[in-house]
């Protein structure tokens, strides 16, 4: 519902982050928990990504909205029916329980996923027989859906796709060289039979 509201009235999508910070808020964590959970700086948060966020939600609202209020403003429009400007759905329409907010990476075809213009590059990389496609930017970012994105293409594109989190690797393993390569090796193999 925010996302459609802040879309309706700046023209622009929520970032990853920002949702991330709504969650949280709405569950209660701080800036110092939301910091740890998101491995953020917590001056990040408070200094830039909240303050913008809560800005923005302060001028769709047309309420003063903070960190702390946020969720208190949002159930006391849900109960008088408020209607969002320059948006055509009644808040109230919309139980409170029920807000898709993603945990970590989006489908590729959520409406939460935001296009960049990098995915047709993307898919004309992979397209390449030996391509390397590196994808950096900071931690929060969308790096983990873009991938899912390439990912989709490059099965339609009739190629074998294989998804490892290397996040999720047994620390012992990434210690030493040889193990995670047979790791690798070992794992490739059996997904990809």
């Amino acid at each position: 519902m925010i996302e459609e509201a802040i879309f309706a009235h700046f023209g622009e999508s929520l970032k990853e982050i920002q949702l991330n910070l709504l969650q949280d808020s709405w569950d209660g964590l701080n800036y110092q928990q939301i910091s740890q959970k998101h491995h953020l700086s917590v001056n990040y948060l408070r200094g830039d990504v909240g303050p913008k966020l809560w800005h923005k939600l302060s001028i769709v609202l047309k309420k003063d909205v903070t960190k702390t209020n946020f969720k208190s403003v949002l159930e006391q429009i849900h109960q008088n029916q408020f209607q969002i400007e320059s948006s055509s759905f009644s808040i109230a329409s919309i139980p409170l329980n029920d807000f898709p907010f993603p945990e970590g990476s989006v489908p590729p075809n959520s409406p939460f996923y935001q296009e960049r213009g990098i995915e047709s590059f993307c898919y004309q990389v992979i397209r390449q027989p030996g391509a390397l496609l590196q994808v950096r930017s900071p931690q929060q970012m969308g790096k983990t859906s873009l991938l899912k994105k390439i990912l989709d293409q490059a099965k339609l594109e009739s190629y074998q796709t294989l998804y490892l989190d290397l996040w999720r690797v047994e620390p012992p393993i990434l210690v030493n060289w040889h193990h995670f390569l047979q790791w690798f090796c070992f794992t490739l193999a059996k997904e990809l039979q």
